[in-house]
């Protein structure tokens, strides 16, 4: 509703800008507006944050701040210190937006275990009883229940004819944004193996496009890896119906957390490959969901998905049994339920 300049970059100048006056122009508005009972803001972006917990310190308004990110940490994560130590410098000014925003809100809320830890360590609190953690999620309407989630009309003709002449195949499918954080090159290098191994029924798909679209192209040498470019909702849903696992393909400096496609696999019934650390780790391992590999390591991502092709009977549990256990903590409806009775019990401490 209040325009910036806009941006084409994730990482560039022009966001940094957008956000800037974004968070001004909020500020400058909220003035004229009717006192709200209470505020929800959410980092990124974190200058919004930071002024919007400034409105609500200022006019006795209770506010949630919500982790979805961990801004600006985001672009000083390097393994290099000497660059870390310059990045800190550098985004000085916005780390005292980030922890000011933190440490002012009447609580904190986040999408994963991960990031509402990190909000607390960055400002040396201890958690209390109403820093809570909800997930993204997946909306109730996209959990498969055996009926077709896409519109017929709605798949093109060209991308039928792509997976449907592979549909006797296993297709490892990767959906999302060719951005920096996806280790793709790795995914199609370990395509191309399959291929001289002559193992023929696997198949890889990459749906999507973004920044290293082109790179991605170009580096595919074997006709078992398929791009299908910028395809919609309900080819999203195609793809994903067809497909035999989700791959997760993070570069090991990636700081993700619970990202959207770890729900958007799950609720697709699809067993995830995953190189994230951490947290999301730990809930595809204990739920026994998928199979976890190094990042950046063709062999141990080749060794997880030839276990899975290998064993089918492991798919199949993970299936039947352990996706359809799990999908009832990736139900949005569920979740925003309880997120809302939270809205109301600390506009309610805090009348």
């Amino acid at each position: 509703m209040i325009h910036g300049c806009g941006y084409g970059g994730n990482r560039s100048i022009k966001r940094y800008i957008h956000h800037r006056l974004i968070a001004n122009k909020f500020y400058k508005f909220a003035q004229r507006c009717e006192r709200p009972d209470i505020i929800i803001s959410f980092i990124p972006c974190h200058r919004l944050a930071y002024m919007a917990t400034k409105y609500a310190k200022n006019n006795s308004v209770p506010i949630i701040v919500d982790i979805r990110d961990k801004w600006p940490d985001i672009f000083i994560t390097s393994k290099n210190k000497i660059f870390e130590i310059i990045a800190n410098i550098i985004l000085f000014s916005e780390q005292k937006c980030t922890k000011y925003a933190m440490r002012n809100a009447s609580t904190l809320a986040a999408v994963s275990e991960t990031y509402l830890n990190w909000a607390l360590h960055k400002i040396d609190r201890a958690r209390n009883k109403m820093d809570r953690v909800y997930y993204l999620g997946y909306a109730n309407s996209d959990i498969n229940s055996g009926g077709k989630l896409y519109k017929d009309e709605n798949i093109s003709d060209e991308l039928r004819q792509l997976i449907d002449g592979n549909s006797s195949k296993k297709l490892i499918v990767f959906v999302g944004t060719f951005g920096f954080s996806y280790d793709l090159i790795t995914m199609v290098d370990v395509g191309a193996r399959f291929h001289e191994q002559r193992q023929t029924d696997v198949v890889f798909v990459l749906a999507g496009t973004g920044e290293n679209y082109d790179k991605v192209n170009n580096s595919i040498r074997s006709p078992n890896v398929l791009l299908t470019g910028w395809i919609n909702h309900d080819e999203i849903k195609y793809v994903l119906s067809k497909s035999y696992a989700g791959l997760m393909p993070y570069h090991d400096y990636a700081p993700q957390s619970l990202p959207n496609k770890f729900f958007e696999y799950a609720v697709n019934n699809l067993p995830i490959i995953s190189s994230l650390k951490g947290e999301i780790a730990e809930i595809i391992t204990e739920n026994q969901i998928g199979i976890n590999y190094k990042a950046n390591d063709k062999q141990d991502l080749y060794n997880a998905i030839q276990y899975l092709v290998e064993n089918e009977s492991l798919h199949d549990k993970m299936v039947n049994e352990n996706l359809a256990a799990f999908r009832n903590t990736c139900n949005a409806n569920l979740i925003y339920e309880e997120y809302a009775t939270y809205i109301e019990e600390i506009f309610r401490n805090n009348v």
